[in-house]
């Protein structure tokens, strides 16, 4: 689209453009001119997910764990849970004043609320009042604070706040409050929860070295057997309190109702850290239990349809007005909320980041805290299972009387070795000694045989061999006890005196020197002495090695099995030990995490919310104008795109592009709009144009004389506007002096088949227009004769140039032999109409039955669009408006003279 057309555009609907954008800013004013007021409160509160101190001490920061954790922390604070509770606090605490108090609810709020509230609910927290007014009456002023109420000298702060009120209860009250029992799963972090004391408090006033408690175990929570601080009764003092040093500066100063229901706590900046966020014993609390309770016992109760209505202070959709943002990278948070009343802005703040504070510790702490008792249980099974294992070790080993298998299989394994050495080596003395033995007997003579053999020598060598085997056995078995010491020593003398004695017989018995090969028979005889003693003494260690071999097989045969047992017991003991060991070390991982848990969940508000005093500044008229403006941007985009997707043909541009046909002639639209145009000159230039572009498509048939120049004026639909087009043509060439016809049509009855001069009644009779049935057999139509009985060539000749106008092509079949004989065809198309494929199909049929390609008459052209013809329309125009037209074309140089 250039320029010019689009500037033409918006001038043509400037009306529209205007219109639109006002009526959407006034729409908006309408609706924006008694909006509410609202306040904005916001607190930022610290998380330390990010940068907080880790019992682990992990250096590498994950960024997506921590991109999860402030997604789960803001899903958190924004989830109904969180939103349904906020909304029981403030109703019970709004419900819970006297009067309104501005701290906490405007007037008209107040009020609004008291009459929508239902009888039911308010007898609920009447009750809950009723006993909140009756613990007022044992206030007593404590004598110190536990919330950072002193002042940097260390002294008091001077000033009483709403917290500081407690009452005086009763000895049995007291009592009860200095021991607990510990239940099934608290742990000792819990109890001082509860308390409100420190574990170490707690570990000395019960003797503890250690966080392990049993169930029914009785805990002494505090020394003085009062309890353990005035913080656990957090009732108001029914005084009027003023000028107190609060976390919200110097916004409290003013002096207010102090009835209510949120303490110091709720909003202390750093809380203990192991303090309940509320006490749960408070009327307030147990209104607000109760309520939540009958919130979620149905779907019809008022506080249910309360949620889910669209109040503008307690329902979960203002509620979710709610806006929670991330400070950068940073770990802090900032939680804002926009709200038509001050007071309800802050409270909900309040409330709600003290609601989200402990879901999350609860959330996060509870998470571990069943993952350390299933660790628990799990480390008890398998120290059982140990216990069994090594209890069936000791009795293993006590029956079987093994004190190390290992060194005892080793020691018995050494010991049979050296037995079988021992035995090879009294074989091999048994063997040499025998065989000396009967070496020498043979030598010596029968008689001496025979005084070898007398009864004392064999008593004597029967006697050393017993003596023999048992030097034997205690060498083998020899203890360290000197008992066994002395006997080894005597049976050796003993053995020494039968050797002695053995050989004093031998000298008396022989008499004879020398044997009978010619030896000494002393000699033979010591031989056979040393033989003799040897043979007894080996075979007598052979016998008792003999002995021990089969009772180390006995032991073989006991101790092979017993190694198998042992090792399988052994087994069963390492993997219970090391599946005890990795349950070790998983708790100790999990309490670890449980107290990086406790160290990250401590979050801190950084800066409370505070008290707006002034409303925000009013956005009406900002929406308005940004309506305004969308109102505009909207129009003009509509419009543009209406231009741009417009499938008609507007232009001769177009027209040549879509149609494919030279443009003979435009006819303009005219309308009564176009009194500024100089019409009288822009229609009649336009003729002549058409005119002009004519007759130089005709000009070599009037050259060659040819008369009458044959045109055809045809048109694809009907109301193209053929007879006007035909009959302006006409008459300028009349002007020109041309003599011409302009034959027209008209449908007819059937049945009245009378020449067509020879019926005056027929319309369009004159000098210059004659009109002609229209008949069935129009379409066999082959000249003019046949089209117009009567009208012969004689006749035709008379005329410069006949126009022929026929029927639209789509709705009227047309004479085919006819068609071919006309000089020229000209096209007749409106403007404003899109060029179908049905044209198509039947141009591209009809073109070739012509002399040459058809031209077109586009008509109905709008008048802006002229400016191809004319370059400029002439109207009446300012030196202004020229001279904007030429910025807006860049024509900065362009002079309408020289």
């Amino acid at each position: 689209m250039k320029l010019i057309h689009l500037i033409k555009l918006l001038q043509r609907y400037i009306l529209l453009i205007i219109i639109v954008p006002l009526f959407l800013a006034a729409v908006v004013y309408l609706f924006t001119r008694k909006q509410a007021k609202n306040y904005q409160s916001e607190t930022t509160i610290y998380t330390g997910i990010t940068s907080g101190y880790s019992v682990q001490q992990e250096t590498r920061v994950d960024l997506f764990a921590s991109n999860t954790a402030y997604d789960n922390l803001i899903n958190l604070i924004k989830s109904r849970r969180t939103m349904e509770e906020v909304s029981v606090r403030l109703l019970v605490q709004h419900l819970m004043l006297d009067h309104y108090d501005p701290k906490y609810i405007q007037q008209e709020n107040f009020e609004e609320l008291l009459a929508e509230a239902p009888p039911d609910i308010i007898q609920i927290v009447r009750k809950y009042k009723r006993n909140q007014k009756q613990q007022q009456q044992y206030y007593r002023p404590p004598q110190k604070t536990s919330y950072n109420d002193e002042d940097n000298d260390g002294t008091p702060s001077a000033s009483p706040t709403v917290r500081d009120a407690g009452y005086q209860s009763d000895t049995r009250s007291r009592t009860s409050q200095d021991f607990h029992i510990v239940n099934r799963g608290e742990t000792m972090y819990a109890i001082a929860k509860k308390y409100r004391v420190s574990i170490e408090e707690l570990m000395s006033l019960n003797d503890l070295d250690s966080y392990e408690l049993a169930t029914g175990q009785q805990i002494r929570i505090n020394s003085s057997g009062s309890p353990a601080s005035t913080e656990d009764y957090p009732y108001p003092s029914p005084a009027r309190q003023t000028g107190y040093d609060t976390a919200f500066g110097d916004d409290y100063a003013r002096e207010i109702d102090t009835t209510p229901l949120i303490t110091k706590r709720w909003i202390s900046t750093e809380p203990s850290a192991h303090q309940e966020l509320w006490d749960t014993t408070t009327p307030y609390e147990r209104c607000v239990r109760e309520l939540m309770n009958y919130g979620n016992s149905n779907d019809y109760n008022y506080i249910y349809k309360l949620w889910n209505s669209d109040n503008k202070f307690y329902s979960i959709e203002a509620l979710n007005a709610v806006s929670v943002t991330r400070i950068q990278n940073s770990d802090l948070v900032t939680i804002q909320y926009l709200n038509p009343d001050p007071g309800i802005c802050q409270q909900t703040l309040i409330i709600l980041t003290q609601v989200f504070i402990r879901s999350y510790k609860e959330l996060r702490q509870h998470q571990t805290d069943a993952v350390v008792a299933y660790f628990k249980r799990q480390l008890e099974e398998a120290m059982r299972r140990l216990q069994k294992a090594e209890f069936d070790l000791l009795t293993f080993n006590e029956k079987n009387k093994i004190i190390n298998y290992y060194e005892q299989t080793k020691a018995i394994a050494g010991m049979k070795e050296e037995l079988d050495q021992q035995y090879s080596d009294a074989q091999i003395a048994y063997a040499s000694a025998d065989a000396a033995i009967k070496i020498i007997e043979k030598k010596l003579e029968s008689h001496a045989k025979l005084t070898l053999n007398t009864n004392a020598i064999i008593e004597l060598r029967t006697e050393l061999a017993t003596v023999t085997m048992q030097i034997v056995n205690i060498e083998i078995d020899l203890g360290n006890d000197s008992a066994t010491v002395n006997l080894l020593e005597s049976l050796k003398s003993h053995a020494e005196f039968l050797k002695k004695k053995i050989r004093s017989h031998l000298d008396a018995l022989y008499v004879i020197n020398n044997s009978v090969e010619g030896l000494p028979v002393a000699d033979l005889l010591n031989a056979w002495l040393t033989n003799v003693i040897a043979y007894e003494e080996s075979k007598a260690a052979f016998r008792v090695l003999t002995e021990r071999r089969k009772q180390f097989q006995r032991y073989y045969e006991i101790f092979a099995p017993l190694g198998a047992e042992m090792k399988r017991i052994e087994r069963l003991i390492g993997v219970t030990e090391s599946e005890f060991l990795q349950l070790l070390h998983d708790l100790n991982l999990a309490k670890l995490r449980q107290q990086d848990d406790e160290m990250s969940t401590n979050i801190k508000v950084v800066d409370p919310p505070y008290f707006p005093l002034k409303p925000l500044k009013s956005k009406a008229m900002f929406l308005v104008i940004l309506a305004g403006f969308i109102g505009l941007i909207l129009i003009l985009a509509i419009l543009i795109a209406m231009e741009y997707f417009d499938t008609t043909i507007k232009t001769i541009e177009r027209a040549e592009r879509i149609i494919r046909l030279k443009v003979a002639g435009i006819y303009p639209r005219i309308t009564p709009k176009l009194q500024s145009a100089d019409m009288e000159f822009i229609v009649p230039r336009l003729v002549e144009m058409a005119v002009q572009n004519m007759s130089l498509a005709v000009k070599g048939q009037k050259e060659e004389g040819k008369k009458p120049i044959m045109v055809l004026f045809y048109s694809m639909l009907d109301g193209e506007g053929k007879t006007t087009v035909g009959r302006e043509l006409c008459n300028k060439l009349q002007s020109y002096g041309e003599k011409v016809l302009y034959l027209n049509y008209y449908r007819v009855d059937i049945e009245n088949t009378s020449p067509y001069f020879e019926n005056p009644s027929h319309p369009g009779i004159t000098d210059a227009e004659i009109q002609y049935e229209l008949r069935n057999t129009y379409f066999e139509t082959q000249n003019l004769e046949e089209l117009i009985p009567g009208f012969d060539a004689f006749k035709q000749s008379e005329y410069d140039f006949i126009f022929v106008e026929i029927p639209s092509l789509i709705n009227h079949p047309y004479p085919i032999e006819f068609v071919s004989m006309f000089d020229l065809s000209l096209l007749v198309v409106r403007a404003n109409r899109s060029w179908k494929e049905a044209d198509i199909v039947l141009l591209d049929a009809f073109k070739p039955l012509c002399k040459q390609d058809p031209q077109i008459i586009l008509n109905g052209v709008e008048l802006y669009f002229l400016d191809s013809v004319f370059g400029e329309v002439p109207k009446p125009r300012s030196e202004f408006r020229r001279m904007i037209t030429r910025i807006l074309l860049f024509r900065f140089r362009e002079r309408s003279k020289v």
